[in-house]
């Protein structure tokens, strides 16, 4: 779905598009057929894949293949069905929400920008969100429902679940620039259970189909049970994915190349920020002890940042040493006396590598495992400098 209003809140363009893909993956399922509950409602128009049966599903809203002893490919992400649906600027009710930006300027080149936000449809939204840009300086939040956040060169109002309960509310910030076109657009991101336009789907098998999935489901073996299922505002890059080792955290690259880290229930922590000239994501890295993510990107220059405040720590540059691109990333322990600490391993229960050392806990003293970058941050240097004897005094030969 895709909406552009004005600064005034009016509808200036609307389009809803989406698409039907089926994926098979064993080869006992490739003849299969879809019966779908497929609407015309909102004037939606829909266009079949030339080997679909068009007529079927003109008909009786079928999806088969035009000869049904072929089967659909196996692996393959095929799209069988595709739809759009339009409305004219003057359509009632056909956002499901609306938003009226105010804007006043100052006398020294500063703005106050209000942007209030209201549910127009009778569906409830989750996932709600706001990112709105600027260039000049950092905006000051004077006012705000739900939460938001300072990131890269943009501003993120969380808002969440928009429904009867919530199904109003503003957000109000101010900020230096040299025009007001800065702050635009703004993008706006929901998530709607109930769909624009009505589709939906049942598959049709044969008993003998069916009695297969049913005893490869009675067989039993490993299970993943789902800790977390949310959507975020931008496309990620399913390659370009670090689960933190100590802490339920997140970190994702987006499609823009943008480094985001989350919570399990959604919530943004941080983001990693990405200037132009770093070009693209290569790879991501958590610290073992889960206090520090490292990001390399394309301009073989590798980002250090913190946890615990999300600010950069550290910038390392490659590109003096290398022209190739940063395609694995590690990271390293720096021991003071690696033999001691191998000694010291075996004597422990459960730690087999230097990698458990990192989750040692109280079973584990700090002097059996001294670390070389830790001893050099703590170092007294006053006290390590040479005792030189005190001088004679003044005027004396």
């Amino acid at each position: 779905m895709k909406a552009k209003l004005s600064r005034e809140g009016s509808l200036k363009s609307f389009e809803v598009k989406g698409d039907l893909r089926l994926r098979i993956f064993d080869s006992t399922f490739t003849k299969v057929k879809l019966d779908l509950t497929a609407n015309t409602t909102n004037n939606a128009q829909f266009q079949t894949h030339p080997n679909v049966d068009k007529s079927l599903f003109n008909n009786a809203r079928t999806v088969q293949l035009k000869d049904p002893s072929k089967g659909f490919p196996i692996n393959q992400s095929v799209g069988v069905l595709r739809w759009s649906a339009n409305a004219t600027s003057d359509a009632a009710g056909v956002l499901p929400i609306t938003f009226t930006v105010w804007v006043n300027k100052g006398s020294d080149e500063s703005f106050n920008i209000m942007l209030e936000y209201e549910l127009s449809g009778g569906d409830s939204l989750s996932n709600v969100s706001v990112t709105i840009p600027y260039a000049t300086s950092e905006p000051a939040v004077s006012s705000f429902d739900a939460s938001y956040e300072v990131s890269g060169d943009s501003l993120e109002w969380s808002i969440g679940a928009v429904d009867e309960t919530n199904a109003s509310g503003a957000f109000e910030f101010e900020a230096q620039a040299e025009d007001e076109a800065e702050f635009f657009p703004m993008n706006v991101c929901f998530s709607k259970n109930r769909p624009f336009t009505d589709v939906d789907e049942e598959l049709q098998l044969d008993k003998s189909t069916l009695f297969s999935i049913f005893a490869r489901n009675m067989a039993g073996g490993p299970s993943l049970n789902l800790l977390a299922e949310k959507y975020v505002s931008q496309p990620i890059n399913p390659k370009l994915l670090a689960y933190c080792p100590t802490m339920d955290l997140l970190a994702v690259a987006t499609l823009d190349e943008q480094v985001y880290v989350y919570r399990l229930n959604g919530q943004k922590v941080f983001g990693v920020a990405n200037r132009q000239a770093h070009g693209g994501v290569n790879q991501i890295k958590w610290k073992p002890n889960g206090q520090s993510i490292a990001v390399a990107f394309s301009s073989r220059k590798i980002c250090l940042t913190s946890s615990q405040t999300g600010k950069m720590m550290y910038q390392l540059d490659c590109s003096a040493h290398s022209t190739a691109q940063i395609c694995c990333l590690g990271w390293g322990y720096n021991f003071l006396d690696v033999d001691a600490v191998k000694v010291n391993i075996h004597k422990l229960r459960g730690v087999s590598n230097l990698e458990d050392v990192t989750n040692l806990g109280s079973q584990a003293k700090p002097s059996d495992f001294p670390d070389l970058p830790t001893d050099l941050a703590f170092l007294d240097v006053e006290n390590m400098m040479p005792k030189l004897s005190t001088l004679p005094a003044g005027g004396q030969e």
